[in-house]
């Protein structure tokens, strides 16, 4: 898997998996037959369809309403080339030497430099942490509750003549690129998605002998936790991940779905979600087995929902669990 992408919501994602020869992998050229095939679902990753094949190695980096952001890789040119699909239109970042881009909630892009700046797409300064030039500024992951009016950023420093981690920084900022609050970290964090006010899920690298020390079972890789920024403290998120049948590695959140919800279940294929409450009423939609409805009402045996994609209408409850 080359990348993913969600929307706002994590109804629909694309992920991008290298179906043939070799894509790029920590900094080296795909090879001259690299393909991509691109995986869609619309309906919370329930399903998927193929939705385009891409030759070289293409990374989806985020969604928003114009398409889906593709970081574009080749074997004649291995430098980043950036695109919005399904219609491959180019996208230029404002300066040659700038990190992958970071989209907000309303599809702009903010493009991040190692001299401590953040771009927007116009080339104006959108945030300057910069302060030492023996040092070098990585943005790697944002999130925002859905509005965009708080955004949550990771940094890191690094020594220019190498690559040792200096510090850790998680900080916040408004729409127009003023800092909030600053939170220096132990850990290397990774973000994930807004969860409610102040609070935000994640990912940690935490030392072995520190989690043995803080009680915690052993995990391997990344640690997922939520972030409360109002107390600044990182809560692991232990279960299921812990447990010795759970696949152990490099287990992200990245994202999350909003209830209350009914499952579709039982179905052996599908389930009809009716204009009406009544069987003989117009299938707007047929929902898949274990897609998730979001229950906006009741009237009797039928559930009133929302689909993945906004389709409102009718489903039975002998087909759903709640």
């Amino acid at each position: 898997m080359t990348g993913r992408a969600f929307n706002t919501d994590a109804w629909q994602a694309v992920v991008g998996v290298c179906t043939r020869g070799s894509c790029i992998e920590l900094g080296e050229s795909p090879s001259a037959d690299a393909e991509t095939t691109l995986f869609r679902s619309q309906d919370g990753g329930v399903t998927w369809q193929e939705w385009a094949t891409i030759q070289g190695s293409a990374l989806p980096l985020a969604m928003g309403d114009e398409g889906v952001l593709l970081a574009h890789f080749s074997a004649e040119r291995p430098e980043s080339m950036y695109e919005l699909v399904p219609g491959r239109e180019p996208v230029e970042p404002p300066e040659s030497d700038v990190g992958w881009p970071m989209m907000l909630p309303d599809g702009e892009l903010l493009w991040p430099t190692d001299d401590g700046r953040i771009l927007n797409s116009d080339g104006s300064t959108f945030l300057d942490v910069g302060t030492d030039t023996a040092l070098v500024y990585q943005f790697s992951t944002l999130v925002s509750d859905p509005d965009g009016d708080e955004l949550l950023f990771m940094m890191i420093e690094r020594s220019v003549a190498g690559s040792v981690v200096e510090r850790n920084f998680l900080f916040t900022t408004d729409r127009e690129g003023r800092v909030m609050r600053a939170f220096s970290t132990e850990f290397l964090p990774w973000l994930g998605a807004w969860v409610g006010p102040d609070l935000f899920l994640g990912n940690v690298d935490i030392p072995a002998d520190q989690a043995i020390a803080a009680g915690l079972p052993e995990l391997t890789g990344p640690v997922p936790v939520l972030l409360d920024l109002e107390a600044g403290v990182a809560h692991p998120i232990i279960e299921p991940f812990s447990d010795p049948d759970f696949p152990q590695g490099r287990n992200f959140l990245k994202h999350v779905q909003r209830g209350p919800f009914a499952r579709v279940v039982g179905t052996g294929s599908c389930l009809n979600v009716r204009v009406e409450s009544r069987a003989d009423a117009e299938v707007r939609q047929c929902a898949a087995a274990g897609v998730l409805l979001r229950e906006i009402g009741e009237s009797g045996r039928w559930v009133h929902v929302l689909t993945p994609n906004g389709t409102e209408g009718w489903a039975s409850m002998d087909y759903l669990e709640r």
